[in-house]
């Protein structure tokens, strides 16, 4: 007999217990409390949603929690990227443009 939809949508005490210990797990690889970091409920999403989909290991679905969280940081960080970005090519061409300190223009400059 295949579960009803009120079966589907509620945990038993036994996947919430696999769903805790992934929670756990994914926190110490990501070295951020469980339960208090800005990003805890999506964390505890993303294991949710693991889970649902078949994952019971919490082992992998800590992993592959871990795994997301990273890259949605990776997102974040690459979101200012464009406004570090000007600032590193400006200091950049200042770099290009001298060579130990003195300008390349008098460094090279010869006299006939």
């Amino acid at each position: 007999m295949a579960p009803n939809l009120f079966q589907k949508l509620t945990y038993s005490s036994e996947d919430w217990h696999i769903m805790e210990l992934a929670l756990y797990q994914a926190s110490a690889i990501l070295r951020r409390p469980a339960k208090t970091h800005h990003h805890s409920e999506r964390l505890a999403r993303t294991i949710m949603s693991l889970f649902d989909r078949g994952l019971r290991d919490p082992s992998f679905i800590a992993v592959g929690a871990a795994d997301r969280e990273n890259s949605l940081a990776d997102m974040q960080r690459l979101r200012v990227l464009p406004a570090l970005t000007i600032q590193e090519s400006t200091i950049d061409a200042r770099a290009r443009d001298t060579l130990l300190g003195v300008p390349l223009k008098q460094a090279f400059h010869t006299r006939h």
